[in-house]
């Protein structure tokens, strides 16, 4: 089983965790840390960052926007 789907399904089990990724409301890094899922923890949060762009946003809630620091780069340092 693919390290996706692992955590796809880590995520389906856990109600709190993914109501907190339908919401946008989750430190991805540290939600990797608690998945017992086995891989790196950089590659189980980009899982998950993938699979919650799949996610539909709860009906009367605000759709999910991706914050992206100057640039566009999710990389480079923001502004000040």
């Amino acid at each position: 089983m693919s390290l996706a789907e692992q955590t796809r399904q880590a995520v389906d089990r856990d109600p709190v965790l993914y109501g907190a990724l339908t919401r946008n409301l989750i430190n991805y890094a540290a939600a990797a840390r608690a998945l017992e899922v086995l891989g790196s923890e950089a590659a189980v949060a980009d899982a998950l960052r993938r699979y919650a762009d799949t996610l539909e946003t709860p009906p009367g809630e605000a759709p999910r926007i991706r914050l992206l620091r100057s640039g566009g780069d999710p990389a480079s340092p923001s502004p000040r």
